[in-house]
């Protein structure tokens, strides 16, 4: 099972998306894809890792994907499909591994 949540947060000036992804398998890696704020990830862009429990072995998150209209099919929550376009991000996560993934602030 692979716990994923995303935390967005809008202000006047300030716009920023924190990403939180968690593999509750004891014995196996996942690699996978996290959808993300289409209007504020432009394609290439890359996160950063804000932290990770597995310390320096944390694979980094790879730089954000665009997937067109048609290319892809995403099932949502409460039912139904939708085919994009989308915007995501790819990471990989070691067993029990939690990782926050977003911009590091300054």
């Amino acid at each position: 099972m692979v716990i994923v949540h995303r935390y967005f947060f809008a202000a006047v000036r300030n716009v920023r998306e924190d990403v939180y992804v968690a593999n509750a398998l004891i014995d196996k890696s996942f690699s996978g894809f996290v959808i993300v704020d289409f209007a504020f990830n432009s394609p290439g862009t890359s996160l950063d890792l804000l932290y990770s429990n597995q310390g320096t072995n944390a694979t980094p998150p790879g730089s954000i994907i665009e997937r067109p209209q048609g290319s892809v099919v995403i099932h949502r929550l409460r039912g139904g499909t939708t085919d994009g376009p989308v915007r995501a991000l790819p990471f990989t996560l070691r067993s029990m591994e939690i990782q926050i993934i977003g911009k590091k602030r300054s």
